[in-house]
């Protein structure tokens, strides 16, 4: 017995016969990577990752700096912001100091030293370390 129902008329082109294989959101899809393909390719996006390595310098000591006079302002140490840049950048002091308060910050700024080294030799040696 034959099919009695009419066929069905495509409400949408992709229900339609010929309609092709992929979901309609393949192309925006297609498109999104490509694009970000050739943005990744770019030789000015590469220039400016290698341009950054001066910024990452730049934030290191920033973070050096805050970091220690951030802390040790806490705990009570007199040096102003500028005798801290100047002592941990230059290893000198400007002006009048407490000795205490010096010697608190380089040995802060020493500590602050051993962390980011064990921080980088644990990164270098992190799965050797996870598997002894």
């Amino acid at each position: 017995f034959p099919d009695a129902t009419p066929p069905r008329a495509a409400s949408h082109p992709y229900d339609s016969p010929k309609s092709p294989r992929f979901p309609p959101r393949f192309g925006s899809r297609l498109l999104a990577f490509l694009a970000l393909s050739l943005h990744w390719f770019n030789p000015l996006v590469w220039c400016a990752f290698f341009l950054s390595e001066k910024d990452m310098e730049r934030l290191s000591r920033r973070f050096t700096v805050d970091f220690n006079y951030n802390s040790n302002h806490i705990e009570g140490s007199t040096l102003t912001y500028g005798q801290t840049e100047i002592l941990l950048l230059f290893g000198k002091v400007i002006g009048e100091a407490d000795v205490r308060d010096v010697q608190e910050m380089t040995a802060s700024n020493a500590g602050l030293r051993m962390m980011k080294y064990e921080a980088k030799r644990m990164r270098m040696y992190g799965d050797m370390m996870v598997n002894e």
